[in-house]
């Protein structure tokens, strides 16, 4: 059986710190080696790609330790082509996921992905430090991107607490005795909250391709998407539980509470491919020490297949 790889940010953070940036490079290589005699191999999720750009400015104290963790991703996943040279394997964040799950097209955002994926492989090229400046200006939209991902979510949970809130906004609302908050939490508990997140996502495959909803003959495709996405609906429905609990510092989309969303994407990723392969004897395993992809992940097919670094250093050291 085939093996497909996906590591977190964190993931690729651990395995690059207390790493020369020199050795960086042969570190990506002799992996790659080890993991091919396991008849494995890793990819790069690009949301992943995109959180560690958005740390590439030298005033940032994850600068180095990200800018490490950009070049390992790039190199550990770079691949020998039957034709010469080397080519990349990436998986997209969830706008051209979603798009393909249910309609089979690809929407327009694939192209901003691949400029990504060209900024990443400049900005490792070399292991030098100043290789990524050569795209700052695109770099500062990229963290910008994912800055507009996190405000859009946050303004729909504003329009959840005006909801709740008799049409006002306070992020303490969990204070009050608020009867259509206690129904959130009920249904969180009892599952509805997966089907509800689910038809969200739905919808926003039928606006990132501006058709009209609900197109016919998506039944079975929705099945399936409730099978294979559900360790990224497990996860949207922890942000739900972090919200409706009450955490106020959600009102500030660059609190790291927000890691949550990026953890979503990352997710939806791994399942994507997960789904893709299902007929082709491949698994696909998440290398995390995060715990609350490990949650995420509990009762689904995917339960066995999210792994500590330690677990992916054992496998390919082994």
């Amino acid at each position: 059986m085939k093996t497909i790889f996906l590591h977190d940010t964190n993931a690729l953070r651990i395995l690059a710190q207390d790493q020369y940036f020199a050795s960086l490079i042969p570190l990506a290589r002799e992996l790659r080696m080890r993991e091919s005699k396991k008849d494995a191999e890793s990819h790069m999720n690009v949301l992943v790609t995109m959180e560690l750009l958005r740390h590439m400015d030298e005033t940032d104290p994850h600068y180095i330790a990200c800018l490490r963790a950009l070049i390992l991703q790039n190199h550990l996943t770079r691949h020998s082509k039957p034709s010469g040279g080397e080519s990349i394997d990436f998986i997209p964040p969830w706008n051209p996921l979603l798009t393909q799950h249910f309609f089979g097209k690809n929407s327009d955002f694939m192209k901003y992905y691949y400029r990504i994926v060209e900024i990443a492989a400049h900005a490792a090229e070399n292991a030098d430090t100043d290789d990524w400046k050569k795209d700052s200006k695109d770099i500062k939209i990229i963290g910008d991107q994912l800055l507009h991902d996190r405000t859009e979510i946050k303004n729909n949970f504003e329009d959840l607490i005006k909801y709740m809130n008799d049409g006002n906004v306070d992020w303490a609302f969990h204070e009050k005795d608020l009867p259509i908050r206690k129904k959130f939490v009920q249904e969180i508990k009892n599952g509805k909250m997966i089907f509800a997140m689910a038809m969200g996502m739905l919808r926003r495959a039928h606006a990132v391709l501006e058709l009209p909803f609900v197109q016919p003959g998506l039944e079975q495709k929705m099945d399936k998407f409730l099978q294979y996405y559900l360790p990224m609906l497990q996860m949207s429905n922890l942000l739900m539980k972090k919200f409706i609990g009450g955490f106020p510092s959600l009102a500030d989309p660059l609190n790291k509470a927000w890691n949550t969303l990026n953890d979503m994407q990352f997710l939806a990723g791994a399942c994507y491919v997960a789904h893709r392969e299902r007929d082709n004897d491949v698994r696909v395993v998440i290398v995390t020490d995060d715990k609350g992809i490990h949650e995420a992940c509990l009762g689904t097919y995917m339960e066995q297949n999210v792994w500590t670094v330690k677990q992916y250093l054992a496998f390919v050291y082994n």
